[in-house]
C-alpha cells in the first residue's frame, strides 16, 4: 500500500492543500518526488543570511570611510578606480550614514604626526609602525590637506592647537633660560607660513636646531609650544583643502549692483 501523501510540513504550519506552500524535488536516494515547504525553506535561508552577515561583521575589519560613503555629488565615474578617487578628491560631495563628512585625520595619521612631533624622522616612523617612508609620507599629505597647513612643522602647531597631539615637554625642560628671538620667530613665520622649510643639506637647519636641541622643525615647534614660546595665537586659522570654495559675488555687492541697474532702467 503506498504511503500517503503529506498534509501539511514537517512543523505543521502550513498546509499543503494550497500549491503554493510547496515544491517538488526529486529524492534521488528513494527514487520519488517529494514535497517542501517553501515558507519553512524561505525562513531558513533569512536564518542563515543572517548569521552569515552576523559572522562577516565579526570577522571582517572596519571598511575605510572612502567605502562607506553615500554619493550626493553631481557627476559619478564609470571606472572603480576612478570612482575610487574621485571618492578621496571631492569628499565635499558625500555622506556617511545621512551626515556629511567630519574631516578628521584618521587615527595612522595622527600617530605620524605625533611622532613627528616627538623628534624621529619619516624612516624612523616606517621602520616602528612596520611600513614604507612612502606610506609615512602619504598619509602626513594627506593630513596636511585635511589640516590646510603647507609644512610638517605647521601641522604640528595645528595639531598641538586642536589638542589632538602633546607636546615635548622632556626636551623644554633642558632648553637653556635664553633663547634667541630669532630662533622662535623663524619657526613662527614657518607656522604662519610665511617661509618654506629649510632643506635638511643646509647649515641654516642646523643653526636654528641646535639652539633648540630638536631634530626636526616639527620637533622644534612641540618643544617651543612646551616651553610657552609658541602659543595657539601665532597658529593661524586654516581651511580643509577638500572641501569647495564658495565663488559668488558677495551680497552687497548684488543688492548694489540691483540698485544701479533698476535705478537706470526706472
Amino acid at each position: 500500500m503506498p504511503r500517503p501523501r503529506q498534509a501539511a510540513c514537517g512543523k505543521g504550519l502550513h498546509s499543503f492543500e494550497d500549491p503554493a506552500n510547496y515544491y517538488v524535488v526529486y529524492d534521488k536516494s528513494r527514487d520519488q518526488y517529494r514535497r517542501k515547504c517553501r515558507p519553512c525553506a524561505l525562513a531558513r535561508k533569512r536564518a542563515y543570511n543572517a548569521r552569515q552577515a552576523q559572522e562577516r561583521a565579526v570577522k571582517s575589519p572596519p571598511r575605510p570611510w572612502w567605502e562607506q560613503l553615500e554619493w550626493v555629488g553631481p557627476h559619478r565615474a564609470k571606472d572603480p578606480w576612478q570612482r575610487l578617487r574621485r571618492r578621496k578628491r571631492y569628499a565635499q560631495n558625500y555622506k556617511v550614514r545621512g551626515h556629511p563628512i567630519a574631516y578628521r585625520p584618521n587615527p595612522q595619521q595622527i600617530t605620524y604626526v605625533q611622532a613627528l612631533a616627538d623628534g624621529l624622522s619619516v624612516e624612523e616612523i616606517a621602520e616602528r609602525e612596520h611600513v614604507t617612508p612612502n606610506t609615512v609620507h602619504n598619509g602626513m599629505v594627506e593630513l596636511r590637506r585635511k589640516w590646510g597647513v603647507s609644512s610638517n612643522a605647521a601641522a604640528v602647531a595645528q595639531g598641538l592647537k586642536r589638542g589632538v597631539l602633546r607636546a615635548d615637554r622632556a626636551t623644554a625642560k633642558r632648553l637653556p633660560r635664553r633663547i634667541s628671538p630669532r630662533h622662535v620667530e623663524d619657526v613662527r613665520a614657518l607656522v604662519r607660513g610665511e617661509r618654506l622649510p629649510h632643506k635638511g643639506h643646509k647649515q641654516a637647519l642646523w643653526r636654528l636646531l641646535d639652539p633648540l636641541m630638536s631634530w626636526s622643525e616639527a620637533h622644534a615647534v612641540s618643544v617651543l609650544w612646551a616651553a610657552g614660546r609658541i602659543t595657539s595665537r601665532d597658529v593661524p586659522q586654516t581651511r580643509n583643502r577638500y572641501r569647495r570654495r564658495r565663488t559668488g559675488k558677495p551680497k552687497e555687492d548684488a543688492a548694489a549692483w540691483t540698485a544701479t541697474t533698476m535705478g537706470a532702467h526706472g
